[in-house]
C-alpha cells in the first residue's frame, strides 16, 4: 500500500512541475510579445516624428477645400495635397533667413501661397494665403 501512495505522490508532483513549467513558458512568451509590440510602437513613433504635416480647411464660393502640407524629413521633400490630390506645379522660393514660399493654384484660378518663416524660440511657422487672404490652420 505504501508503494501505491508514493507512486501517486510522484505522479502528482510531476503534474505540478509540468503545470508550473507550462505557466513559466507562457509568461516568457507573453513578455516577448509585449517587447515586440513595444518595439513596433517605438518604430512607428520614430517614423511619425520624422515627418510633419500642417492642415488648412476652408470654403470658397460654396466649394470646400482641404490643403495639407507634408514634410518628410528623411527624404527632405515637401508635398502639398489639395482635397487628397497632390498639387503639381508648385513654385518654391527659399530665403537666406531659413524661410520658404510655395506658390500654386487651386480651384479654377485661386492663387495659393504657403509661407514658412522662422520665429525666434518657436521654430518654423507655416501660413496659407489664398489670393492674399490668410487662412487659419486646423488645430
Amino acid at each position: 500500500m505504501s508503494v501505491i501512495l508514493s507512486a501517486c505522490r510522484h505522479t502528482k508532483q510531476k503534474a505540478i512541475a509540468r503545470a508550473l513549467k507550462k505557466k513559466a513558458e507562457k509568461k516568457v512568451l507573453e513578455k516577448r510579445m509585449r517587447q515586440r509590440k513595444e518595439a513596433e510602437l517605438q518604430e512607428l513613433e520614430a517614423s511619425v516624428l520624422d515627418s510633419f504635416s500642417k492642415l488648412w480647411s476652408f470654403e470658397i464660393e460654396g466649394e470646400y477645400y482641404q490643403i495639407v502640407l507634408y514634410l518628410a524629413h528623411d527624404k527632405d521633400t515637401v508635398d502639398i495635397f489639395c482635397n487628397e490630390d497632390e498639387v503639381i506645379g508648385v513654385i518654391t522660393n527659399c530665403t537666406d533667413e531659413g524661410g520658404a514660399t510655395f506658390d500654386f493654384v487651386i480651384g479654377n484660378s485661386y492663387k495659393a501661397r504657403i509661407s514658412c518663416c522662422r520665429l525666434p524660440g518657436r521654430g518654423l511657422d507655416y501660413n496659407l494665403t489664398i489670393d492674399g487672404y490668410r487662412v487659419p490652420a486646423v488645430e
